[in-house]
């Protein structure tokens, strides 16, 4: 379950890998745009390309809510980073969805959401060198890139039910 769609491309290559991935976005314009590029790589010339989308579903909401329906494995929330406090400006289309979508300000929210229904594991995207996310609880381990890390929360019923 890739929670927080956005361009997709973190669901696309969970595809390409051989997954089968749910993507939720709840900006009416991403969503719009997401779709339309999902349906014309649909029908791609290339065969892996064709599969993995095969393997896609986009669903169009709230995570908060959707996910009180579902009981994924995994779930997967890229919520918009914080700014950044270097000068380096950050890749266009990644600017232009911050236009589009603005920040997150629900994004502790989204992550107790994901938490509750994730049978396995909840996989925070987040800076490398980003402050933990305020509120949320310590990862179970982390995997650390050149400027990404990964926050894994693994999940198992007795933290579903503690509060």
């Amino acid at each position: 379950m890739d929670a927080t769609a956005g361009l997709g491309r973190d669901a696309f290559l969970l595809a390409s890998l051989g997954a089968q991935v749910t993507l939720i976005e709840r900006s009416p314009q991403v969503y719009a745009r997401l779709q339309a590029g999902l349906a014309a790589a649909a029908v791609s010339d290339e065969p892996a390309i064709v599969e993995a989308i095969a393997r896609m579903t986009l669903l169009h909401g709230d995570a908060r809510e959707l996910l009180k329906d579902l009981s994924p494995d995994v779930v997967v929330v890229d919520p918009m980073h914080p700014e950044r406090t270097s000068t380096a400006l950050v890749k266009k289309d990644m600017r232009i969805l911050r236009e589009l979508v603005g920040t997150d300000p629900d994004q502790l929210e989204l992550m107790q959401a994901a938490l509750a229904c994730a049978r396995k594991r909840v996989v925070l995207k987040w800076p490398r060198k980003g402050p933990p996310m305020p509120g949320l609880r310590k990862p179970s381990h982390q995997i650390v890139g050149k400027t990404l890390r990964y926050d894994v929360f693994m999940t198992s019923v007795a933290e579903r039910i503690a509060p």
